[in-house]
């Protein structure tokens, strides 16, 4: 089978399984890490599934919020805190 030559250069798209494959991170990692750090808006719209291209993947996976990433901060302990009114709370 030849390949089509037209298509050379044309972006890849990716539905949300394939971006956790090319991104190298578990099956339904994707759908856990979009409840707290959504998704950018699909560059397109194939059948049902909403599909991007792997720059607007690789970019939200590099901004989204690191697991534990500020659980160290002083401005993460004190809303604790605050929130167990001015009791230590140890992590």
């Amino acid at each position: 089978m030849k390949k089509d030559k037209s298509l050379k250069g044309a972006p890849e798209f990716y539905d949300l399984r394939d971006a956790e494959i090319m991104l190298g991170i578990a099956k339904y990692t994707g759908s856990h890490i979009n409840k707290r750090h959504p998704l950018p808006k699909p560059a397109a719209i194939v059948g049902r599934n909403p599909v991007w291209t792997a720059g607007q993947l690789v970019e939200w996976y590099e901004s989204r919020p690191k697991p534990g990433g500020d659980r160290r901060s002083k401005e993460f302990r004190k809303k604790l805190e605050r929130k167990y009114r001015g009791k230590r709370v140890e992590l």
